[in-house]
């Protein structure tokens, strides 16, 4: 498509009719200057979210095709130019067969004009559409030219409103955006092409800003008063809103009327009452930006009640509040005070349970006796001779139980006591239950309930003499007066000493431990008690040992090797022990002897043998029931050869024969004990030598005399060389044997003892 020299587009020449002449032209002017489009007529519109022009006078034209013979135009006036940041117009024509059209949009030229931004104002966007121009009837251009503006203002996010910059200036749409752009449309009628172009156009609109508020300083109540509030520049329209103490005045709040005037609002306040005081906010805001001036509206007021402090009542542990609020202007300050003793007032002192609310009520927690009495609270601010007002308080006590015992027990057949002490305001009146039943003379015989008063209380004993198990139960004392009530709980239980264990068993029998499992009475218990000794013991020592009533087992150890034990079990409960149990026996496994035996000798009994005495290890060291012995010997000189053994059996033996052997021959031998575990440690090495020849054998003797005391004997012997001396040994019937030497001589054969 041809273009002009100044880029815009040409319209398309109608064969029908030539073009209308300066119709596609374009006109400028400055900023502040008269405006007027060819054949302009003033013509009203209305911008809001979509753009909206008036429907265009028909004129009468020339007769021919439908439509071709009329004119439709439309104008707009601005009287005078105003500034933007940037030129635009904008073309359409639309040509039929008869019919040509044209829109002009008149440029702009701009300067740079933008006043200072304050700090409420923000940049904003003015879409300025300038329409001049003449359509043919049958073109219908303008249904589409107003589609395309609306839907071109639809992408601008917040809605638009009309903004009047001074007088007869035109309609600006102006949008509460940032920094968005103006959209400028081209466009063809119908069968034709449309073409839109936008340029960007910011401008600053201007954040309201109020005078100043003043209010009079000498003002009383019933005094009329209006508070005026007025806008000292700002881009229009504005709105206006009041605010009482932070709270949105509204009409029902009956705190006067607001009266709206041009860039003014007045809240007219015809009598002021008590409710008028405090502080006024006007606010005023338009899209730009907004502004608000606060004043107080304060007159001298005495003091005057709100709710006057009256006689109260408490119960002792309960909260208590006091009423004294009162209003006034200077804000009254509020004392309480206390009667003392002496009919004296003294302040009262704030803090731990005593506190003032900020209205000036008093606020007692955690009453007390003590807290009864008359209290005055005082009220003032220098207007005046203030407030004062005297009530009393008074502190009831309800009852108050001092102890409380949950739970009892008491051994069948012996007396209890449930003892009930309480305090309160006199009469109390105390009355027991059992099961939730009242404890009367009829439930059974053999109780009685003993009461006492006591200064500011009382007690109450139910004695239950010769008690049973059916007098196990939950008891409850209740204490009354005209305050109120209160119980308490007590379970009794009435108990007998437990059974003995059962089914006890030795399980698991060592040599040093064992372990025992018993079944649990059907009784209570809370502790088992385990006794045991080692028979066959002289001192039988008692081993004690407890287990815990909850545990059906135990371990017994530090216990003997191969010793026996006996025993039995005890239960006990909080009444007291059970008979023993059945009677326990165990035997610990058990181990080799860990001490040889002791004493060990030799005896010669010829050049072939000799005899090895020894005594028995210790009886801690046994580890067991003793088998026998083993004795060992072998040559002196042959230590590498090993020891030839000779058992010997028997617990109880103490000696054994070593035959075979070489005459006059040194040897060694050692002895060991053994059980079923094995073999003690060998005793240490005896060394001995045998006899160069046997024995001799025992002489032949004879009785020769007695008399009452000595006895003389003959020796009949035949005389060997060997023989060194002789041994007589004698006793008395039953007694003990003596031995007596006798030195051998050749000589002598006769003796006498």
């Amino acid at each position: 498509m041809p273009t002009n020299h100044r880029g815009r587009v040409k319209p398309k020449q109608s064969r029908a009719e030539p073009e209308p002449p300066h119709r596609g032209g374009s006109k400028s002017t400055e900023p502040g200057m008269p405006l007027r489009a060819p054949d302009a007529a003033r013509s009203s519109s209305s911008l809001s979210r979509g753009f909206f022009i008036p429907r265009p006078r028909r004129k009468p034209g020339k007769k021919g095709k439908e439509g071709s013979g009329r004119i439709l135009r439309s104008h707009f006036k601005a009287s005078r130019a105003f500034s933007l940041d940037g030129s635009a117009d904008l073309c359409c024509s639309c040509v039929n067969d008869a019919a040509s059209a044209a829109v002009h949009v008149m440029g702009v030229v701009v300067r740079e004009t933008v006043r200072p931004v304050t700090r409420q104002s923000v940049v904003i966007v003015n879409v300025v559409l300038l329409l001049v121009g003449g359509l043919y009837d049958t073109c219908h251009a303008l249904e589409p030219f107003l589609r395309s503006i609306s839907t071109a203002l639809e992408r601008i996010e917040t809605p638009l409103t009309p903004s009047i910059n001074g007088s007869d200036l035109g309609h600006v749409a102006t949008c509460r955006k940032s920094c968005l752009c103006f959209f400028f449309f081209f466009f063809f009628c119908e069968h034709f092409h449309c073409i839109q172009r936008s340029l960007p156009h910011p401008i600053v609109a201007e954040a309201p800003e109020m005078h100043k508020m003043y209010v009079d300083s000498n003002l009383k109540l019933g005094d009329g008063v209006d508070l005026m509030c007025s806008l000292k520049r700002g881009s229009a329209p504005v709105h206006f809103s009041w605010y009482h103490n932070g709270r949105e005045i509204r009409a029902e709040d009956k705190l006067g009327d607001v009266v709206s005037l041009q860039g003014k609002s007045i809240l007219v306040v015809r009598e002021i009452t008590r409710d008028h005081i405090g502080n006024y906010t006007c606010s005023v805001r338009n899209p730009a930006g907004s502004d608000s001036y606060t004043v107080k509206l304060y007159v001298d007021v005495k003091p005057i009640w709100i709710k006057e402090p009256a006689d109260g009542s408490a119960s002792t542990g309960s909260n208590v509040v006091i009423h004294c609020n009162a209003f006034g202007y200077p804000v009254p300050r509020v004392e309480w005070s206390k009667e003392r003793e002496d009919r004296d007032f003294e302040l009262v002192r704030m803090g731990d349970r005593f506190n003032m609310a900020p209205n000036g009520s008093l606020q007692i927690r955690s009453v007390k006796a003590e807290d009864a009495g008359h209290y005055r609270c005082d009220v003032s601010n220098g207007l005046g001779s203030g407030l004062s007002k005297i009530i009393n308080l008074a502190i009831s006590t309800p009852p108050i139980i001092l102890e409380r015992i949950e739970e009892t027990t008491v051994r069948r057949s012996h007396s209890v006591r449930l003892k009930c002490e309480a305090t309160g305001d006199r009469p109390l009146t105390v009355h027991w239950f059992k099961d939730q039943r009242p404890y009367q003379a009829t439930v059974r015989e053999g109780f009685d309930i003993i009461e006492r008063s006591l200064p500011g209380g009382v007690i109450s004993e139910l004695l239950i003499q010769n008690s049973s198990t059916s007098d196990t139960g939950a008891y409850v004392c209740k204490v009354s007066n005209k305050f109120g009530n209160v119980t308490s709980l007590t379970k009794l239980y009435v108990l007998e000493p437990p059974s003995p264990p059962v089914s006890i068993k030795v399980l698991d029998v060592r040599s040093r431990t064992v372990r025992l499992m018993w079944q649990a009475p059907y009784s209570e218990v809370s502790t088992f008690h385990v006794r045991f000794w080692k028979e066959n013991s002289q001192s039988r020592k008692l081993t004690l040992i407890t287990v815990s009533g909850s545990e059906t087992s135990v371990y017994l150890s530090d216990l003997l090797p191969g010793t026996s034990y006996g025993g039995y079990l005890l239960s006990e409960n909080r009444v007291g022990m059970s008979a023993p149990s059945a009677s326990l026996h165990f035997t610990t496994s058990e181990e080799a002897p860990t001490a040889p035996p002791l004493d060990i000798r030799v005896v010669g009994l010829g050049s072939t043998h000799v005899k090895i005495e020894w005594k028995v290890p210790p009886k801690e060291h046994q580890n067991g029931k003793i088998q026998g012995y083993y004795v060992g010997h072998r040559a002196y000189d042959s230590p590498m050869l090993p020891y030839t053994y000779q058992t010997v059996t028997g617990a109880g033996a103490t000696q054994a024969v070593l035959r075979a052997l070489r005459p006059n021959t040194r040897y060694s031998a050692i002895v060991q004990t053994f059980n079923s575990a094995g073999p003690s440690p060998s005793s240490h090495q005896l060394d001995f030598t045998t006899l160069e020849e046997d024995l001799p054998v025992a002489p032949a003797f004879s009785v020769s005399s007695v008399t009452c005391c000595s006895a003389t004997f003959t020796i009949n012997e035949r005389k060997r060389r060997s023989v060194t001396q002789y041994v007589l040994d004698y006793r008395e019937r039953g007694g003990y044997w003596r031995s007596v030497y006798f030195r051998h001589t050749r000589t002598r054969s006769l003796w006498t003892v």
